[in-house]
């Protein structure tokens, strides 16, 4: 095994006497050792040594001289970093690695792990980029945690998507050989990570923080919250409640009740027939998305019918039985476009948007309008139950009361900021001033009621101009 290994380090640049000293002196003797010693990622310490490793050697002549040391080039170490990282690939693939196997064209192979190991430890785990829980579509909730953790990486580079894959042991390597991932390693190192070993229990406890982060503030979080460490057992749990046999079959009755609920009676500016089959589409999908988890899925037989069952209206009546038993439409997008280019031939002008000019024209022109209809608040959905004729009765109606109603409301009338609201303050502030004029008088008569003052007291209540008036700074001394 030594032998083999210092040939595989002589092709990787390294002198007969530099691969016989890191084997023998340094100990490096196994792909292993190159592979699992945690001190030096860059080999530079490596490099330093076998270029001056110090110490006493005996010369030819046999006298003790100091050890000269080897040289070694900069392809030799940058060889040898990229064997060492390929090694530690291939333990994370559960893959097996000989010496013979290691050539230059071995190392150009797996060359780009290195700039692949740089951007894994750049990489950081942004907490405002998980992905949301939709907790009515656990099936399309399922898929986006799975994406996201393709491009979020562990503590050796490794997708914490890993820990998500349904089965833990993997096929032996015969089974699953390497050339069958097209070089696509990301995907390798997902389905063949191994869940043991320090590595996995980092990655776990990591995937347990960010599902909990997830799940905040959902029901989903308190079925996680008991774990401490166990991030691959509390996703386990998820995927069983919510997409367990129970829950799958609660959510397909949903969708299905959906799409048998789902009515379509004709174009109107709020609701067309394009709106109806998105409806029936939408359903499809989460329907669809439920096979994996137990659901037996739809046929396009019953697509058809619950689309053909929807239609309530009386100007689609030949289309429907044309498409209901005719084999050429035997499926549901094939019935959607024949149905659709008969609502554009029987009715073109009914669902774009009215403009200002067609403001003011006779609604439902050509009916004759029921007026038997009662006139109240209808809300919308028993509005498009109404007929045309009822509908334009109703309209009739309310306005034919405009003006004989309900009077118009007075605007601003007692309300603050109003017209008259503001004329009653003004008034009111006017009474007050005329009030306060009045006391002040009022306070100035004398009890005799002769209503005249004093010259001295004239005096005093006159405001002084300046100090020479100033009654203080004019009293007399006292004799």
């Amino acid at each position: 095994m030594a032998h083999a290994l210092r040939t595989a380090l002589n092709r990787m640049g390294l002198p007969v006497d530099a691969a016989l000293y890191a084997t023998d002196a340094m100990g490096m003797d196994t792909l292993e050792a190159w592979r699992d010693f945690h001190v030096d990622d860059d080999l530079i310490g490596l490099a330093k040594n076998l270029r001056s490793p110090g110490g006493m050697i005996q010369n030819a002549a046999g006298a003790e001289v100091r050890h000269p040391g080897f040289l070694i080039s900069v392809k030799a170490i940058s060889n040898l970093k990229v064997m060492r990282l390929a090694l530690k690939h291939h333990r994370n693939i559960q893959r097996t690695v000989t010496a013979a196997v290691i050539t230059d064209e071995w190392i150009q192979q797996w060359d780009f792990l290195v700039d692949f190991r740089e951007v894994t430890k750049r990489s950081k785990i942004e907490l405002d980029s998980l992905p949301k829980v939709t907790m009515s579509d656990w099936a399309k909730t399922k898929e986006r945690i799975i994406n996201h953790f393709t491009e979020v990486y562990g503590e050796d580079g490794i997708p914490l998507a890993y820990l998500l894959r349904d089965d833990v042991e993997v096929e032996p390597e015969a089974d699953d050989p390497h050339d069958g991932y097209n070089d696509d390693h990301i995907s390798e190192l997902i389905t063949r990570a191994p869940h043991t070993g320090a590595t996995f229990r980092a990655d776990n406890r990591t995937l347990l923080r960010l599902l909990k982060k997830i799940c905040e503030d959902t029901p989903a979080y308190e079925y996680i919250s008991k774990y401490k460490a166990d991030g691959r057992q509390a996703w386990v749990d998820l995927l069983d409640v919510y997409l367990g046999p129970q829950h799958t079959q609660n959510q397909a009755a949903i969708y299905e009740a959906k799409l048998q609920r789902a009515t379509y009676k004709g174009e109107t500016s709020r609701f067309n027939f394009d709106k109806y089959a998105d409806i029936h589409k939408r359903c499809h999908t989460r329907l669809d998305g439920l096979v994996e988890y137990g659901y037996q899925g739809m046929d396009e037989g019953t697509k058809k019918r619950h689309l053909l069952n929807g239609i309530k209206t009386e100007k689609l009546r030949t289309v429907v039985e044309l498409v209901r038993g005719n084999p050429d439409f035997d499926t549901f997008d094939s019935v959607v476009r024949r149905i659709k280019d008969t609502v554009l031939t029987l009715e073109p002008t009914q669902t774009p948007t009215r403009t200002i000019a067609a403001i003011g024209k006779e609604p439902f022109p050509g009916v004759e309008p029921d007026m038997s209809i009662e006139d109240k608040y209808y809300p919308r959905s028993e509005f498009h139950n109404l007929t045309d004729a009822q509908k334009k009765g109703l309209l009739i109606k309310r306005k034919q009361r405009d003006g004989k109603g309900k009077k118009p409301k007075d605007k601003g009338a007692g309300k603050k900021g109003g017209k008259d609201g503001k004329d009653l303050k003004r008034a009111r502030r006017q009474i007050a001033k005329l009030e306060r004029q009045i006391a002040a008088l009022n306070v100035g008569d004398d009890d005799d009621g002769s209503g005249s003052d004093s010259e001295s007291e004239q005096r005093a209540k006159k405001k002084p101009k300046g100090n020479r008036d100033h009654p203080n700074l004019n009293r007399r001394a006292p004799p």
